[in-house]
């Protein structure tokens, strides 16, 4: 490969080390999954719980690579002489599956605070009809849906048990470590500790929540158009090869057959996916 691609491949794998890095920070031991056991989990294997995703983590690191590793061998197959954009394209899809897998977790967690917020007025509203605590936190339980069914479920299973309300919540807190459950977390211990208004506590906290929602989904909708043209113009020219060598076969081929072609290609792409990726940071909305 010429220089230019060498130097180009040492920069993919700089970024990737820094990912990996970033992976093994994330492998120090953290808090537990339940308070009755002692078995730590990585926050790499966190992630993959919370995803629902019941595969060791070195199995979905595997997966990956070999994810990379077929991207590389398709590539250089269908394009023998373009070993620099197959390498390019493995690299990517390495780094993509890492960013991809972090953003479906911020996912998930946002939309399980947004549903916990709605949980919280069913609470507010079982206990302004008379309901006990547990009765009204027992009644949002039955009435969510999804992962925030599960979570509410276990805290009305250990408060039944006899576990404090610290505990109750660990979990919760644990796999879900947002504003929003830690201020439902922090309201319902304060009601078992010292007897404050649980049904005041919850909607002060619904309503700040709200507020919060509604300022993140106005940034978000703010940045939409930014993020719907960069899409479209990143999309674009792989829409339009397509349609041009269609209409005349050999359309391509100057370019690929120029001495510099090869390098121009893996330029552009390499220069696509940093964009890529510079644009993701920039176009996040984080409240």
């Amino acid at each position: 490969m010429p220089w230019y691609e060498w130097l180009i491949f040492m920069v993919l794998i700089i970024v990737m080390l820094i990912c990996a890095k970033e992976w093994w920070q994330d492998s120090e031991l953290k808090n537990t999954w339940s308070s009755t056991s002692t078995k730590s989990a990585s926050g790499f294997q966190q992630k993959l719980r919370l995803l629902d995703i019941n595969l060791a983590p070195i199995s979905v690191i595997l997966g990956i690579i070999s994810l990379s590793v077929c991207t590389y061998v398709v590539i250089n197959y269908a394009f023998p002489k373009q070993q620099g954009i197959a390498i390019i394209m493995a690299l990517a899809i390495m780094l993509s599956s890492y960013f991809l897998l972090d953003d479906l977790v911020i996912w998930r967690t946002k939309k399980v605070e947004t549903e916990l917020v709605d949980a919280m007025d069913t609470m507010h509203s079982s206990l302004q009809a008379g309901l006990s605590p547990l009765q009204a936190i027992s009644t949002a339980a039955n009435l969510a849906k999804g992962p925030l069914k599960t979570e509410l479920t276990e805290v009305v299973t250990r408060l039944s048990s006899g576990y404090d309300a610290s505990q109750a919540v660990h979990r919760l807190v644990s796999r879900y470590n947002t504003e929003g459950t830690r201020l439902f977390a922090q309201a319902l211990v304060a009601r078992h500790q010292t007897g404050s208004d649980f049904s005041a506590m919850l909607q002060a906290v619904s309503q700040l929540m709200r507020q919060r929602i509604e300022q993140y989904q106005y940034i978000n909708s703010q940045m939409s158009a930014t993020r719907y043209a960069a899409i479209f113009c990143g999309l674009m020219p792989y829409a339009l090869i397509p349609l041009f060598m269609s209409q005349e076969q050999q359309w391509f081929t100057p370019l690929l057959e120029h001495p510099n072609g090869a390098n121009f290609l893996s330029t552009a792409l390499f220069l696509q996916i940093v964009g890529f990726f510079w644009l993701r940071k920039v176009l996040k909305a984080n409240v």
